[in-house]
C-alpha cells in the first residue's frame, strides 16, 4: 500500500518536474507555459498551443461572465490592487470573454471573513479554504467538480494523479490544490547580521535549549528588541506541530484535531494537545516570555516586525524559497535555522492552498475554466505576485523562470504593490524570482520535493460531517488558547490542563476517533 502511494506521489512530482524544465527554459517574454507532462511525441508547437487554444474559446463563451474569486493578501497594497485586477482583465476579456472580480483579505481576517461570506450566501465563485477544508465539506461549501474535468484538464495534467488526490474526498475532487511546494518543513528565520553580531551559527543549534541560548545572546546585544516575534499569523512557533523528541514532523490531517506524530511509520491518530510535545513547547515559550525573549503583535505580521526593527526572528514554513522570500519580506538578509534538524520535509495532504468552487457558483465551468487559464498564464502569475511590469518591478535577466528587481528607489517596504502571500496563488513555478534569489529555485524547489519523506496519509482526506458540531466547537476552544499558550501569555501549569479538559467537553476525543475511522478505512480500501 505505501509503495502504490509512493508511486502516485512519484508520478506527481515527476509532472511537476518536467513542468519546471520548461519554465526554466522559458525567458521573461514568455506570456503562457505549457503543463509538464507532454510525452516526448509532442512537437514544441503542439505543447505551446494550451494559449492558442485557450484564447480560441473566447468565441464558444457568448455570455460575459465576472468570477468573483478570493485571493489572501497582506493588505498593504490597496491602492494598486485595483489596477493590478484591471490589467489581469485585459488578458482574460479577449481569451475567454470572462472577468475577475477579487476579494482581498488579510491572512490575520481570512477564517472569520470567508466564513462569513459563505455562510451568507453572498456571491463568492472560487476561493481556498485554509486549514477549514474538511470542514467547508461537511457545511455544503465546496461543490463536486468531478464532472467539469474538461475545464481543468490543464491543471490536472500538471499536478499528476497523486496531488489531484489530495483535494479529494471518497473520491470525489473537491478542489485544485496551487502549485508550490508539495514537501513541507518549518524553521526559525534570523537576520543574518544579528546572528553575526552574537557570533551564533544555526548549524550549532540543535534542539529549544540551543535556540535559547542563542536568543539570550541577542537580548543581551539588542537590549530594546524583543528576539522573537509572532504577529498577525498567530505566536511565532504556534504552528510547529511536531515530535520534537524524536525530530519529526506531525501529519496534521487537515485541521490539526487529530494528527499523526509519526506519520511515516505509524498511522494512530492522536491529539496533539495532549502530547508531550505540546506540553514542552509551552513550557519553553512561557520561560522565553518570562525572560524578555518572545512576544506577539497581532496586527503586524512576523517579517514586518522583524523590517520595523521590532524583532530579530520568527518562525516560517522551509523550502529552497524561503530565505530569500522571508528575506525580500523582512528587508534583509536572513538565515534559516531548521527546526526538525537533519529529518527530511515531509509530504502529506495539505489543502490549506487549494483553490475551490463555491456551491452556490451559478457557472462553474466558466470559473474552472479561467482557472485554468490563470494557471498557465504567466503574465498573469506575475500581475498577482508582483504588480505592474516597469512600475513596481523591473525585469533584469531571462535566467531560469526570469528574475525582476524593484524600480530605482524602492524595495518591499516602499513599493505600491507588495504581496508575502503570493505562495497562496495558483502556480508559483511560474513566478519571476527578485534579485538576489537563485534564479533556479523552481528546480531546487523539485529536488527538494523528491526529497521528502511520504506520510502513511498521504492523499487522506477527512469527511467532518460526523463531528461539525465537535469540530466548531474545539476550533473555538483552540482559538482561545493555543495562540495564548504557544505565545507564553498563559502559564501552562494552569492553563494546559483547562485547554485539554475543554477540548475532551467539546468533543477532541470523537474528533480523533471519527479520523482513525475513516483513515482506517481508507488505508484499507488502498489495499484493494
Amino acid at each position: 500500500m505505501k509503495q502504490a502511494k509512493g508511486k502516485r506521489l512519484l508520478a506527481a512530482l515527476l509532472a511537476l518536474a518536467m513542468f519546471v524544465g520548461l519554465t526554466a527554459c522559458g525567458g521573461p517574454s514568455e506570456k503562457t507555459s505549457s503543463p509538464g507532462n507532454d510525452s516526448s511525441e509532442k512537437s514544441a508547437a503542439e505543447s505551446g498551443s494550451k494559449a492558442e487554444s485557450s484564447e480560441a474559446s473566447a468565441g464558444t463563451n457568448a455570455d460575459p461572465v465576472t468570477i468573483d474569486m478570493l485571493l489572501v493578501s497582506d493588505g498593504n497594497s490597496k491602492d494598486k490592487e485595483q489596477q493590478v485586477e484591471d490589467a489581469i482583465n485585459a488578458i482574460l476579456e479577449p481569451a475567454l470573454n470572462t472577468t475577475v472580480k477579487f476579494m482581498m483579505v488579510s491572512y490575520a481576517d481570512h477564517t472569520e471573513k470567508i466564513n462569513l461570506v459563505l455562510a451568507s450566501g453572498d456571491k463568492l465563485d472560487l476561493y481556498e479554504p485554509f486549514q477549514s477544508y474538511d470542514n467547508f465539506y461537511a457545511n455544503g461549501y465546496m461543490m463536486d467538480i468531478s464532472g467539469y474535468g474538461e475545464y481543468y484538464k490543464d491543471i490536472a495534467e500538471l499536478l499528476g494523479e497523486g496531488y489531484m488526490e489530495c483535494a479529494q474526498i471518497d473520491g470525489v475532487q473537491y478542489g485544485l490544490p496551487s502549485l508550490k511546494d508539495l514537501a513541507q518543513d518549518t524553521c526559525v528565520i534570523f537576520r543574518t547580521d544579528a546572528l553575526e553580531a552574537v557570533n551564533a551559527d544555526v548549524n550549532d543549534i540543535k534542539n529549544f535549549d540551543d535556540l535559547h541560548d542563542v536568543l539570550v545572546k541577542l537580548k543581551e546585544a539588542y537590549p530594546d528588541i524583543t528576539p522573537l516575534m509572532g504577529g498577525s499569523q498567530g505566536s511565532a512557533l504556534g504552528n510547529l506541530r511536531g515530535d520534537f523528541d524524536n525530530n519529526q514532523m506531525a501529519d496534521i490531517l487537515g485541521n490539526g484535531l487529530g494528527v499523526l506524530m509519526d506519520p511515516v511509520n505509524s498511522t494512530e491518530v492522536t491529539d496533539y494537545y495532549q502530547s508531550k510535545s505540546y506540553e514542552q513547547l509551552c513550557n519553553y515559550m512561557y520561560a522565553w516570555k518570562q525572560e524578555g525573549l518572545l512576544d506577539r503583535d497581532s496586527l503586524t505580521s512576523g517579517l514586518d516586525l522583524m523590517r520595523a526593527g521590532k524583532s530579530l526572528c520568527s518562525g516560517y514554513a522551509l523550502s529552497p524559497k524561503a530565505t530569500a522570500e522571508a528575506g525580500t519580506s523582512a528587508g534583509s538578509d536572513v538565515t534559516a535555522w531548521k527546526v526538525y534538524v537533519d529529518a527530511n520535509p515531509l509530504a502529506m495532504t495539505s489543502n490549506a492552498w487549494t483553490w475551490c468552487v463555491n456551491s452556490n457558483c451559478e457557472t462553474p465551468e466558466r470559473a474552472l475554466e479561467m482557472l485554468n487559464f490563470m494557471y498557465t498564464n504567466k503574465e498573469i502569475q506575475n500581475l498577482l505576485a508582483w504588480g505592474i511590469e516597469g512600475e513596481d518591478y523591473q525585469v533584469i535577466s531571462d535566467e531560469g523562470v526570469g528574475v525582476i528587481d524593484y524600480m530605482e528607489g524602492q524595495d518591499s517596504g516602499t513599493v505600491n504593490y507588495y504581496q508575502w502571500t503570493k505562495y497562496s496563488f495558483p502556480n508559483n513555478f511560474l513566478q519571476y524570482v527578485m534579485k538576489g534569489t537563485n534564479p533556479h529555485q523552481w528546480e531546487e524547489m523539485d529536488e527538494w520535493n523528491k526529497s521528502a519523506d511520504i506520510s502513511l496519509a498521504m492523499g487522506f482526506n477527512f469527511d467532518a460531517t460526523n463531528v461539525t458540531t465537535q469540530i466548531a466547537a474545539c476550533t473555538n476552544v483552540v482559538n482561545e488558547y493555543n495562540n495564548a499558550l504557544t505565545g507564553g501569555e498563559l502559564d501552562p501549569a494552569v492553563a494546559l490542563p483547562e485547554f485539554i479538559q475543554k477540548l475532551k467537553s467539546a468533543g477532541i476525543d470523537e474528533i480523533v476517533k471519527e479520523k482513525q475511522t475513516q483513515l482506517d478505512q481508507w488505508l484499507e480500501a488502498k489495499k484493494k
